[in-house]
């Protein structure tokens, strides 16, 4: 798949004659009426390969829309009626004949009624309509995804198997995330399974990452252990609106280590086996009676294994895809996914399928 930059504009479709802005505008006639939106592509120096777009609008608590684009000429066009205002979430993505996504592009627009809102993308006015100014990629390289959670209601659910659930003496979670006001928030859940108390998990607490397990025959050496649940709160703060590897690493030879972007920075013992857990894993929350503990930003590249993975091979592998055969992977989720999709591939070969369920959305934010 190919990248694209393109620039996009809101329109109601009753709207312009002729117009001259110089950034892509939002337009309503009133403040409680929906609009419509209208997205044009000057397609005059498109790749021939490109046979039919696409476009999808996203947003948390709403259908997800999708529509074709009708070429005609040197203009492809796309609308949608009766729009909401609020933040909207609009990929567009061009296939070629065999329907195989070519080129792919994604931004955020906010529809706001009667307000000319600007979006920080080229714009190329012309009489009588507004055309978007497309940037056609020339790297073949499928293109990267990531999911963006609303820290309210969005997370992947993965069924429970026997691979992500038998796991005994030792196991690796990571993970690439780029979290929003994580400071703010007490608990932001990166991954959990488990129902009651998660088996394992990784999250922030106010910024600071927090791997928690629950051991069989607990020996864990560190302050604040419990007797049937251990978590590690560290002091070692994720910045906001950057890109960060977490991971964590357990065995019973070496004991626990926690890596952040590759290097270690939490060692201590433990012996026991880690508990079993026949519930769902999930990403981006902690579901049970009592919480409901959701993530807000981005995460990219999960990987669990049922080894336990050291400093070089985490620093070796954290920034590029991985096969999906490396031995003892067991679930691998980089989010590769197409754009509109409900649910996440495991590429591990395992099956370990995720499904979208509230405000996530694919991406093309990515930390590689």
């Amino acid at each position: 798949m190919k990248r694209i930059s393109l620039a996009i504009t809101f329109l109601s479709f009753f709207i312009l004659n002729s117009c001259q802005q110089s950034n892509p505008v939002v337009s309503s006639s009133t403040p409680s009426e929906k609009t419509g939106v209208s997205i044009h592509i000057l397609m005059k120096d498109a790749p021939s390969d490109v046979a039919s777009i696409a476009g999808i609008l996203t947003r948390a608590g709403y259908d997800t829309l999708k529509n074709g684009f009708i070429i005609l000429n040197d203009t492809a066009t796309c609308e949608f009626n009766s729009i909401a205002p609020g933040t909207w979430h609009l990929q567009v993505c061009a296939y070629d004949v065999s329907n195989t996504e070519t080129y792919e592009g994604a931004t955020d627009v906010q529809v706001s009624p009667g307000i000319a809102t600007p979006v920080s993308l080229v714009l190329d006015p012309a009489t009588g309509s507004i055309l978007v100014t497309v940037t056609w990629g020339t790297n073949s390289n499928k293109s990267n995804k990531s999911l963006i959670f609303d820290g309210t209601s969005g997370y992947v659910e993965m069924t429970n198997s026997p691979n992500l659930a038998n796991i005994d003496s030792a196991m690796t979670l990571e993970a690439w995330i780029k979290p929003q006001n994580g400071n703010s928030r007490y608990y932001n859940y990166i991954i959990s399974k488990g129902y009651s108390l998660p088996v394992y998990s990784m999250e922030l607490l106010n910024s600071r990452l927090n791997p928690a397990f629950t051991l069989t025959g607990l020996t864990v050496d560190y302050t604040g252990a419990s007797s049937y649940w251990s978590r590690l709160v560290l002091n070692n703060t994720i910045p906001d609106e950057s890109w960060t590897h977490v991971a964590f690493a357990f065995n019973l030879e070496t004991g626990i280590n926690v890596y952040i972007n590759g290097n270690l920075v939490y060692h201590t013992s433990a012996t026991g086996s880690l508990t079993h857990s026949n519930d769902d894993l999930r990403i981006g929350v902690l579901l049970n009676e009592t919480y409901q503990l959701y993530f807000k930003g981005l995460i990219d590249e999960v990987r669990i294994w049922n080894v336990a993975r050291n400093a070089t091979q985490i620093q070796d592998n954290m920034m590029k895809a991985l096969t999906g055969t490396e031995p003892g992977l067991v679930g691998y989720w980089n989010f590769n996914d197409s754009f509109g999709s409900m649910s996440v591939a495991d590429k591990s070969g395992n099956n370990n399928s995720g499904t979208l369920h509230g405000g996530v959305q694919f991406s093309s934010d990515t930390p590689f």
